[in-house]
């Protein structure tokens, strides 16, 4: 499969986690989920790629239908870290507009600390 780019939002949610930061999932926009996997109903597992290092995650679709980034994820060396912590990290804030790039299996999140959009 060639590379894919996907549009995405980090959304915060209604929950505050242990650390203080609000938790948040990716949606990912209908119309750019289309070019990788038109249909499923199951966690379809990722790697998250970062500046940071490579997570284990996975995908679902909401009730409506939309697809998402779950809020949690695992480092390969077997650390939990949240999607908040892991974003905020390679500066993408809640309500961030993002462009993902699909690279195999590999999600690969751009890094956009110092970035005056980031």
């Amino acid at each position: 499969m060639a590379n894919v780019t996907l549009s995405c939002r980090l959304n915060p949610m209604k929950s505050i986690q242990s650390d203080g930061l609000v938790r948040t999932e990716m949606n990912i926009h209908q119309e750019s989920w289309s070019n990788v996997r038109s249909e499923y109903r199951r966690r379809l597992k990722v790697m998250v790629v970062t500046a940071r290092g490579r997570y284990q995650g996975g995908i679902r679709q909401s009730k409506d239908g939309t697809p998402y980034l779950c809020c949690n994820l695992m480092s390969e060396a077997g650390e939990k870290i949240s999607l908040t912590r892991l974003m905020k990290d390679v500066g993408i804030e809640p309500k961030d507009l993002i462009d993902v790039e699909i690279v195999g299996e590999e999600w690969v999140f751009p890094d956009r600390r110092g970035s005056p959009t980031g």
